[in-house]
């Protein structure tokens, strides 16, 4: 069971996509939890539409097409930086027509689509990466253990 509490996720919905922010603070807490992680910051959420996707992919990874998802880890050595790093643990932004897409192709809701790209992002700032096959794997395997805990769906 998934237990409320206090919010460590504060999203920031720039789509007109309908986006049930218990549930996912609830996700949330719950893969922290199954990490170890007690996390003292929040996670800054940002749901985004294609064109404002391919922008941040295009400002930050210097890759020009859209994404489903982005993680940034928040570090004390930030100069001249509006975020309040010791507010904030990281951000993760998801792209709503690209989880529309994916849903479909997976056959699932966009609900949990994007529970899925949540997982995913919340995987990165915990320190997992998907750049090398192996690292996939890894966080593929853990991907699979909290969306199978969540019963989202079996892969």
């Amino acid at each position: 069971m998934i237990t409320s509490g206090r919010k460590i996720l504060e999203i920031n919905n720039l789509t007109s996509c309908k986006i049930d922010g218990d549930y996912f603070n609830k996700v949330a807490k719950l893969i922290f939890r199954q990490h170890g992680v007690n996390l003292k910051n929040k996670i800054s959420v940002a749901i985004v539409d294609d064109k404002q996707m391919k922008f941040l992919n295009r400002q930050y990874l210097k890759r020009g097409d859209a994404t489903d998802v982005l993680s940034f880890l928040y570090e004390n050595d930030l100069n001249n930086s509006v975020i309040n790093i010791e507010q904030f643990f990281g951000e993760i932004i998801i792209c709503r027509d690209q989880a529309i897409l994916q849903a479909k192709q997976r056959k699932i809701s966009l609900k949990n689509e994007l529970t899925l790209l949540l997982a995913h992002g919340i995987l990165h700032l915990l320190g997992y990466n998907d750049e090398s096959e192996n690292d996939r794997r890894k966080m593929d395997a853990q991907q699979r253990k909290m969306l199978n805990f969540l019963k989202i769906y079996k892969f």
